[in-house]
């Protein structure tokens, strides 16, 4: 009997401690199936701004949604080749890279139309853990040098193909780059950022801890007794 409960103990104590699985961290609303911004090459690309939080301020997954310009006409997913950006802040606008991503993406349809035509996708990037500063100003910044597969030619480039579904969200903060200029666009973008969740403080974990020995030295009193 005092094992089993020494070692409920200790699975009380695992569960307090472990981080928590990946989770959203940062939300930038759903996309509104509204025209979004074309994401082309390093000088032409959309680009959104995002603050995280304490204890929530370290980056494991990209999500964003979007989609392609020709896509209802071909009827072909084309070939992605996603780069994602990070971005420090200049200024209200994008301003030094300071990261750079092409990890493997995946795309999942949602079965939602931009403009009720063109399909949009939802597309997820894993990256290893990218801590940033929480309560500070980042941008991030996508862009996709797509192909389409053609059956008879092969595959043929389709330059300003992919565009970054505009969110619901109203404070209009995305940004398009020009080649050099970095133009407000009045919109915002659709995403979010996932990664682990808070972790409690160590003066928290202390008192858990102080409270789960105090818990067991009270319960071996009361057998004593």
């Amino acid at each position: 009997m005092k094992f089993r409960f020494l070692f409920g103990v200790v699975l009380v104590a695992v569960a307090c401690f472990a981080p928590a699985g990946a989770e959203v961290i940062y939300d930038n609303g759903d996309s509104i199936q509204s025209i979004g911004l074309p994401g082309i090459d390093p000088f032409f690309m959309p680009a959104d701004n995002f603050v995280l939080q304490t204890g929530a301020s370290t980056i494991t997954e990209f999500h964003w949604t979007g989609y392609y310009a020709l896509n209802e006409v071909d009827k072909v997913v084309p070939i992605d080749d996603f780069t994602v950006y990070i971005f420090a802040d200049n200024g209200g606008s994008p301003g030094t890279q300071l990261f750079s991503f092409d990890d493997a993406v995946t795309a999942t349809a949602t079965g939602t139309n931009a403009l009720g035509i063109f399909p949009e996708y939802e597309y997820v990037m894993a990256i290893d853990p990218l801590a940033l500063t929480a309560g500070t100003t980042y941008w991030i910044g996508i862009l996709n040098d797509i192909t389409f597969p053609d059956p008879v030619k092969g595959v043929t480039p389709v330059q300003n193909a992919w565009f970054w579904s505009t969110s619901q969200v109203q404070t209009g903060d995305a940004h398009q780059k020009f080649v050099t200029a970095w133009l407000d666009a009045n919109v915002e973008l659709a995403f979010d950022l996932h990664g682990p969740g808070v972790v409690p403080e160590p003066a928290t974990m202390t008192l858990l801890g102080a409270g789960l020995v105090a818990i067991a030295a009270r319960r071996r009193f009361m057998r004593g007794k």
